[in-house]
């Protein structure tokens, strides 16, 4: 935790005196290396306390590890491991955040109030802590974005948004498969209310499911619907619609510059206000 703790300070001083003298790749290494350990030392706290391993916020962990453990992305050598990386750890930072702000804002669920034992007895710093967990990826994605602009413009090419949508959604929802298949019942684990059980019986006769004591077992379908797929899918179509807003953004903001010099933070705001400057020392005064 200490030594966490002085890497994140030490770079993220780094990123910040680079960045107003507009070094954008020794900004963008720096915020790796703090972030690889940010959310090293999340994980491991994690599974030290072992409640967490139960979310799929906690997983995910581990695929922004993955990416942000790739220090150098201007490395050319590395493009085929970040085409993926990227995607990957950029959706499942965006889906799970929404995904968490509409559960525990709109269905009524969220996490334990004794997720972090430590911390159980302070409400204010347990939350936050919580939420912090939720909101450092999309943080983390969005200066990343920032800074390497002119890498993700080479690396992601004429693929674009496309790619980033299809092999990280891809990814993504494998991972998220595998979890719903070992962590059955999203209801309980994420404290909703009994009425979405109701819903997804509802739900299910509509769809034509006539065995509604399959839901009980995952076996209603051959896609394992269970009495919480209602809650699941409830939660799937905003967060998807989410990520696909996410990357339409990154895409307009980072991908589709043709001039790779104008992405270089700070380049477009410098220009602006010389501009500003000259044609205000150009103006001459109207006579009285």
């Amino acid at each position: 935790l200490v030594s966490t703790g002085v890497t994140v300070v030490t770079a993220g001083l780094t990123i910040a005196v680079e960045g107003l003298h507009w070094e954008p790749q020794t900004a963008g290494y720096a915020l790796h290396v703090a972030s690889f350990q940010l959310f090293l030392c999340i994980f491991l706290v994690s599974a030290c306390i072992q409640k967490p391993m139960r979310y799929l916020t906690t997983w995910c962990v581990l695929l922004h590890i993955i990416y942000f453990g790739t220090f150098d992305i201007s490395n050319p050598k590395l493009d085929s491991f970040v085409s993926w990386s990227h995607p990957a750890s950029f959706v499942a930072a965006c889906f799970v955040y929404i995904g968490f702000f509409v559960v525990s804002n709109f269905y009524g669920g969220g996490a334990p109030k004794d997720m972090i034992p430590a911390i159980a007895e302070c409400p204010v710093l347990h939350s936050f802590c919580i939420g912090w967990n939720h909101i450092s990826p999309v943080l983390c994605h969005l200066i990343d974005g920032y800074l390497n602009g002119s890498n993700f413009h080479r690396i992601y090419g004429q693929g674009g948004v496309l790619w980033l949508l299809v092999v990280g959604v891809g990814i993504f929802y494998t991972v998220g498969q595998v979890y719903e298949w070992l962590m059955p019942n999203s209801v309980e684990t994420y404290l909703a209310p009994k009425v979405w059980y109701l819903r997804s019986r509802r739900l299910a006769q509509r769809l034509g499911l006539r065995d509604l004591a399959a839901l009980r077992n995952r076996k209603a379908t051959i896609f394992c619907f269970g009495e919480d797929f209602a809650f699941s899918l409830a939660v799937k179509v905003p967060a998807t619609l989410g990520v696909l807003l996410a990357a339409k953004c990154f895409g307009a903001l980072v991908l589709e510059p043709t001039h790779i010099e104008e992405q270089i933070p700070g380049a477009r705001l410098r220009e602006s206000v010389l501009e500003f400057l000259l044609s205000v020392a150009a103006a001459k005064p109207e006579p009285a």
